[in-house]
């Protein structure tokens, strides 16, 4: 009957609703009929990115509705709307930090001004994203860009469509692929990705259920030992092609006096050279270390060696031999003897 008297004649706003029993008035309610509404939207068929605006359109026939995009009302308003994640419990051993994330229901506003009526409708959207989480300490921190010397323990955790698989590419190739799973979620130790790194930055593709989303691994050159042992240098070090240590050896008033370029070959590896020659008159010395990138920008490192220049007295074999007078307090210094 109430369908028939409002619906049907198309009877939409405020009505209320008297309930009698036998003629005595038992109470009474307010309600606010509106039309059926067609609602659309790609979000409500498919998974979508996170942070990705959605467009979400909602239509009637019997009532405008206003529309915020354009400013005015009509028989089809667009809405924006962005994906929302709640955090979700979770007993997953051994990830402390970690936090696993799940779709969450978002609303939007719909008036209809000529009934002076505003609803909210609500939708929630599979939503597709990752964290990537680098261990420090004793737990896992969120972080953006992946420092190649973490990638050993860090770990990737992606949130996806139940049970959809989740792929992981560089250069093309897929390096790790595995299910999400009932609940959406996939985490990936990345361990594996730290022997495809080839540069100084590597670009590394997300995919799951038609969708991709990118993450960087950043590489740059590093000292793992630097010292002075007998007038050569040695250096322990790794880092990408075209990328490495420039070594200079400067005095104290940090005055360049020499310097050499010693690149880095893509793995680790050590390298002796010859330190050069520093006239003892000279003062003090230092041999420090500056990284440089493929840019060419300098990097400085805490890399210092000061250099111990040699006191002693070379005396040739013949003097000594011909009895050339010299002082016991010179004796008592080390001797070289040519």
């Amino acid at each position: 009957m109430l369908n028939e008297r409002t619906v049907g004649q198309q009877h939409y706003g405020h009505c209320t609703i008297l309930f009698f029993e036998e003629g005595r008035l038992l109470g009474e309610t307010t309600l606010a009929l509106i039309p059926t509404l067609e609602i659309q939207a790609t979000c409500l068929r498919q998974p979508v990115l996170e942070n990705e605006e959605m467009k979400v359109y909602v239509s009637s026939s019997s009532l405008s509705i206003w529309d915020p995009k354009e400013g005015k009302a009509g028989s089809v308003a667009c809405l924006s709307m962005r994906p929302g994640l709640t955090f979700q419990p979770t007993n997953q051993p051994g990830l402390k930090g970690v936090t696993f994330l799940a779709s969450q229901v978002i609303g939007a506003p719909v008036t209809f001004p000529t009934i002076g009526e505003t609803i909210e409708i609500k939708v929630c959207p599979d939503v597709f994203g990752f964290r990537l989480y680098g261990k420090k300490a004793d737990q896992y921190q969120r972080v953006d860009i992946l420092n190649y010397y973490m990638v050993d323990t860090a770990y990737l955790y992606v949130f996806t469509v139940a049970n959809y698989k989740v792929s992981i590419y560089v250069d093309g190739n897929e390096i790790l692929s595995q299910n999400a799973n009932p609940q959406g979620d996939a985490i990936f130790p990345l361990t594996k990705l730290k022997y495809v790194c080839q540069s100084e930055r590597t670009e590394v593709i997300v995919v799951s259920a038609g969708l991709k989303s990118t993450f960087f691994i950043r590489w740059t050159p590093l000292i793992h030992e630097l010292n002075v042992k007998e007038d050569r240098i040695h250096l322990d070090m790794t880092g990408p092609k075209s990328t490495g240590v420039t070594l200079r050896l400067v005095d104290s008033n940090n005055q360049i006096f020499n310097q050499q370029n010693i690149n880095c070959r893509g793995e680790r590896f050590e390298t002796e050279i010859d330190l050069p020659l520093i006239q003892s008159d000279w003062g003090q010395f230092y041999l420090t270390a500056v990284y440089f990138l493929t840019d060419g920008t300098e990097v400085p490192s805490v890399w210092q060696w000061r250099i111990n220049l040699s006191r002693k007295t070379k005396i040739p074999l013949d003097w000594l031999l011909n009895g050339v007078g010299i002082s016991s307090e010179t004796l008592l210094q080390a001797i070289i003897v040519e």
